[in-house]
C-alpha cells in the first residue's frame, strides 16, 4: 500500500472516530498531493459518503484507494482549468485482480466575467468488482457479471481578477 493510501486511510479513521479530520491531517493530504486543504476536504466526505451507501463497493478496504484516486484526477483538472471546457476531463484509475477503480474529474461549464472565472466540473468515482462466488465447491469471483457502482459530486473552482481586472488572477479557489 503507497504512503499517501495509508496517510488517507487514517485520517478517515480519525474523521470516523472523532467526527471530523483533524486539520493538521488534511494540511498534510494536501501538502502531498499539492492541492488546496478544500479540496481534500470536498474528497474525503465524498468518498466517505459513496461508502457509507447502500451502493458501495464490495471491497470496504479500498477507501483510501479511491480517495487517492480522487485527488490525483482533481489535481489534474485543477492543472488545466484556465483551458477547460465543457467535456475535458481528466483521470486517474487502477486495476487489481478482480476489480478496477476509477476517478474521473469531467469539466461541465465554464463561465467568465469581469468579477470572477469560474469552472464548474462534477468529480465520478466508480468501481467495477468481480463479486464473490462459489462454483463447483470453489471460492472465485465472477468478474463476467461485475458489480458496478458509481457517485458523483460537484466541485466549483473560482478565481477573480487582482487589482481590479487585467490578466493577473488569484489562485482557484473551490467554491
Amino acid at each position: 500500500m503507497r504512503v499517501s493510501t495509508i496517510a488517507l486511510l487514517s485520517l478517515s479513521a480519525a474523521a470516523a472516530v472523532h467526527g471530523t479530520a483533524k486539520a493538521n491531517d488534511v494540511s498534510d493530504v494536501a501538502r502531498q498531493f499539492n492541492v488546496p486543504m478544500p479540496v481534500v476536504e470536498t474528497v474525503i466526505l465524498n468518498v466517505d459518503a459513496y461508502f457509507a451507501s447502500p451502493d458501495a463497493p464490495v471491497n470496504r478496504m479500498t477507501s483510501g484507494i479511491f480517495k487517492e484516486l480522487a485527488l490525483k484526477a482533481a489535481k489534474s483538472r485543477m492543472s488545466n482549468l484556465e483551458d477547460s471546457t465543457p467535456g475535458k476531463s481528466s483521470e486517474s484509475s487502477v486495476e487489481e485482480r478482480n476489480a478496477a477503480y476509477k476517478a474521473t474529474v469531467r469539466t461541465i461549464r465554464h463561465e467568465s466575467s469581469e468579477n470572477a472565472e469560474c469552472v464548474d466540473n462534477t468529480e465520478t468515482v466508480t468501481s467495477s468488482e468481480g463479486v464473490p462466488t462459489i462454483k463447483d465447491g470453489s471460492f472465485v469471483f465472477d468478474n463476467t457479471h461485475p458489480k458496478v457502482s458509481s457517485y458523483s459530486w460537484k466541485m466549483t473552482f473560482c478565481r477573480t481578477p487582482l487589482n481590479g481586472g487585467g490578466s493577473d488572477f488569484t489562485e482557484w479557489q473551490l467554491k
